[in-house]
């Protein structure tokens, strides 16, 4: 017998595949048109420490914290990949030019069309498992949640990342309620379940 009592059922991976991965309009297409119920994306930050929406440490050819948002806002990159589109079966059928998306922007989207926001928090300055433990006023997960907060979606956040320290900040400041999953290689491996046990995290 299978129990499923979860509200959350289709999550988009990097919004959906129309469209760049991480962008705009992949994550408009899986709010609004594929009716996800919750839409997972990637975060890093810009060398003025605005938080974006990329997986790599490079969107086209700019490294993302050498350079500032004013600088990056415009950049454009063009891919070509499967739309995800009904009926298209051939991958690389659609080009797509789209821009960095804003962390700001996509909770925008997902306050909008009430889609669970799913962060998964990439390593980058002030958001690792060093800073966490050697240097915690560097930390920037003050200011991530502040922008959660400010969206009006801090009760409609899953948090997931490798840098279980960022994990263990919300537990040990007041945010325990906000689902957080630690991303690991293997879940047998007692200190990762240790870890998931001492934080209320979820394993993946």
């Amino acid at each position: 017998k299978v129990i499923w009592p979860h509200s959350v059922n289709f999550v988009g991976h990097m919004g959906s595949y129309y469209g760049g991965s991480n962008s705009e309009e992949a994550i408009l297409y899986a709010a609004r048109d594929l009716n996800y119920q919750a839409i997972e994306i990637d975060v890093k930050q810009t060398k003025d420490g605005v938080f974006v929406l990329c997986h790599d440490p490079k969107f086209g050819n700019y490294d993302l914290e050498s350079y500032t948002w004013e600088q990056l806002k415009d950049v454009k990159v063009t891919e070509t990949r499967k739309s995800g589109l009904a009926g298209d079966t051939v991958i690389g059928s659609g080009k797509y030019t789209y821009k960095l998306c804003t962390l700001e922007r996509y909770l925008e989207i997902c306050k909008q069309y009430g889609v669970t926001a799913v962060i998964e928090l990439k390593t980058s300055t002030g958001i690792s498992n060093w800073t966490e433990l050697n240097s915690p006023q560097t930390s920037r997960m003050p200011a991530l949640i502040k922008v959660i907060e400010d969206a009006g979606m801090i009760n409609n956040t899953i948090l997931s990342t490798s840098q279980y320290m960022c994990l263990a900040w919300t537990r040990n400041n007041g945010y325990d309620y906000i689902p957080c999953q630690y991303l690991v290689s293997s879940c047998e491996n007692q200190e990762h379940l240790d870890k998931c046990k001492e934080y209320d995290l979820d394993i993946s």
